[in-house]
């Protein structure tokens, strides 16, 4: 029996979902494996099946993705989630953590808090990663370029 025949999800979204989250991890060729299939990120045994994520994930909810809690570890029932955009931006490796009025923040609650206008969040974010303090990054202007 094939595997549309079996759950009848083949155009689903949900399918979608796991096969995008399977070329991730396992295909050398896609464009973001070195991300995740490349730094070690795999699939759990039990994902192998599509009936089992079906069971374990549902239908994504609108606006949603699939969201590693630990974006260190595997795709498994314990560590995904259906995360909104803003939710999965916060819980990035590439996140940035800098000293604000003596805590330690991640750099896009900053940014989204303060009014800057002008100014974009990447921009920003590439000033901090190549040394900028806090307080330079978020308060020099962006320069057009020519």
């Amino acid at each position: 029996m094939t595997a549309v025949a079996r759950h009848g999800k083949h155009d689903s979204p949900i399918y979608h979902v796991r096969e995008a989250m399977l070329q991730r991890c396992r295909n050398p060729k896609c464009a973001v494996y070195g991300n995740y299939g490349g730094r070690g990120v795999a699939v759990c045994e039990r994902w192998e099946r599509f009936e089992n994520f079906y069971e374990d994930m549902g239908d994504p909810p609108n606006g949603m993705s699939l969201d590693r809690i630990d974006n260190d570890g595997v795709y498994s029932p314990g560590n995904c989630r259906w995360a909104a955009r803003k939710q999965q931006q916060r819980n990035m490796r590439t996140n940035v953590e800098v000293p604000y009025r003596r805590k330690s923040v991640l750099l896009i609650d900053l940014f989204d808090r303060l009014d800057l206008p002008g100014l974009k969040y990447n921009a920003v974010h590439q000033r901090v990663r190549r040394g900028w303090s806090v307080e330079r990054a978020l308060t020099t202007k962006a320069q057009r370029r020519t």
